[in-house]
């Protein structure tokens, strides 16, 4: 049966069942800081942390625990044994989450997608994409993972409470199943946690629900309590469970409650992104990166974006920790080359697409050459084979236009050119409007500054860039007289 009830607000430090406050260990909460509660010891990592992980989880000692990434790497502390990764593979999806066997000699990680890799003395036991339907997708994507109490199966997760099976794991129900037809999740599906009897499972959702399937009792919720902030994972402890807030809240219901860390210090407020807990009750909890950098932003969050994305050739200017609009175009460029939604917005997946991503692979094999990729809208500046910067762009918009009483297309040709001629200082005003320092390949179609770059076709034939990235073509000479453009759409 489904039970979402709301709880409590809680405090920002936490009393333990005899009344006495206890302060866990202070940590700087970066990205991959651990910091322990109770009972549980701390094992590490020290220094900088971890980038861009995605979950913790313990061993069944509660001696250990392994962290693991976005890009499928695995850190093992403690008794935690490792038995190798998926940081060598090329991803299609980030990791985000991972699920022990019964030995603690493997493990499978699991992808947005629902893909599964086994390790060690994992055997292979099914994946999402394996179970659906040919030519279906996932309604959303996939969350977490949880082995079963024997280490022989485990379940999966979707953010719309989803439930996969595989192995020994039983299916006793999942949220699409209970919802009525008008009715909606107030907030995505974050995390699983096993009932200790392996024959059922807690499911929390962002607003502090808790959804609740066969011999998973509820025990309470958060939902509808006002809490500032939104949870990050659930971990079973005891016959309860624990409620972990991104802000570091931490909320007990029927487990040991041994604190939070809302009030550690650190270099900056770092996510809590997990939460596992030991066999005598005390708990972790893991600090992940921003999941979400909105434009307007200032700090060391956007920073670490804009130097990913110029890491990864994104044009964007100056690295100064401010999200304008440069950056938006670099983020925006991004996701064309992934095929995300062409937003601007570094929201959740375009971060964790981030982490995993690779340097945009030009089709042109060596040499020099500019390519105009109009079907993601992308500019690419090829230097040796090699694609040196990416930039978005806006191109023809296919639409008819007149001009003195004549209908035209605005279409940008396909074809190979070359860059014939420029015109360095400052605006051309033409028939058709204004172009920025415009460098022309193929009669009066040219690449020029403007002042409008949407994610869409939108120009008469020309391909537009920001004016500041135009200044930037000339003054690192980009695009010579002389130089090849190559404007495709489909792909080589």
């Amino acid at each position: 049966m489904l039970t979402i009830l709301a709880g409590t607000v809680l405090a920002s430090v936490l009393a333990s069942p005899s009344g006495a406050i206890e302060h866990p260990l202070a940590v700087d909460r970066v990205s991959g800081a651990v910091s322990a509660f109770g009972p549980a010891s701390d094992l590490g990592p020290g220094g900088d942390g971890i980038d861009n992980v995605a979950s913790l989880v313990a061993t069944k000692t509660g001696d250990g625990y392994w962290i693991v990434t976005l890009s499928g790497a695995v850190h093992a502390f403690g008794d935690a044994e490792w038995s190798g990764d998926a940081a060598g593979i090329q991803l299609r999806a980030p990791i985000v989450d991972m699920a022990p066997t019964a030995t603690g000699n493997g493990y499978w990680l699991t992808a947005s997608d629902g893909g599964v890799f086994a390790f060690g003395d994992a055997a292979f036991l099914g994946s999402v994409p394996g179970v659906l339907p040919p030519g279906a997708a996932l309604a959303k994507p996939i969350v977490a993972m949880t082995p079963t109490p024997t280490g022989l199966g485990y379940w999966i997760i979707g953010s719309d409470g989803g439930v996969f099976t595989f192995g020994d794991a039983p299916f006793v129900g999942s949220v699409p199943g209970q919802l009525g037809p008008s009715q909606r999740l107030a907030g995505d599906i974050v995390d699983i946690a096993s009932a200790p009897d392996g024959d059922g499972y807690w499911l929390a959702a962002a607003d502090g629900g808790v959804f609740t399937f066969g011999t998973a009792a509820y025990k309470g919720s958060a939902s509808g309590s006002g809490h500032p902030s939104t949870v990050a994972a659930i971990a079973s402890s005891g016959n309860g469970y624990l409620l972990a807030y991104r802000d570091g809240d931490v909320a007990a219901y029927e487990a040991s409650d041994h604190g939070d860390a809302s009030a550690l210090p650190g270099a900056f407020t770092a996510p809590v992104v997990a939460i596992d807990s030991t066999p005598d009750g005390g708990y972790w909890l893991l600090y992940g990166q921003t999941a979400e950098v909105t434009a307007g932003t200032r700090g060391p969050d956007v920073t670490a974006l804009q130097q990913r994305l110029t890491e990864l050739g994104y044009w964007l200017g100056t690295i100064d920790g401010s999200y304008g609009g440069l950056t938006s175009q670099a983020v925006m460029a991004f996701q064309k080359w992934v095929g995300l939604p062409r937003t601007g917005r570094a929201d959740t997946v375009t971060m964790q697409q981030l982490a995993i991503g690779s340097r945009p692979r030009p089709a042109t094999a060596e040499g020099d050459i500019i390519e105009l990729d109009l079907a993601r809208q992308l500019i690419f500046v090829v230097r040796d084979g090699e694609t040196l910067w990416t930039f978005n762009t806006s191109t023809g918009s296919e639409k008819p236009y007149e001009y003195d009483g004549r209908w035209y297309h605005a279409k940008t040709p396909e074809g190979r050119y070359s860059v014939n001629w420029e015109r360095p200082h400052g605006w051309r005003v033409s028939h058709l409007g204004s172009l920025w320092r415009p460098k022309y390949f193929n009669g009066g179609i040219a690449f020029h500054g403007s002042g409008s770059v949407p994610a869409f076709p939108a120009s008469h034939g020309c391909s537009r860039l920001t004016i500041a990235a135009m200044d930037y073509w000339y003054d690192a000479d980009l695009a010579p007289i002389g130089i090849e453009v190559w404007v495709y759409r489909d792909r080589p």
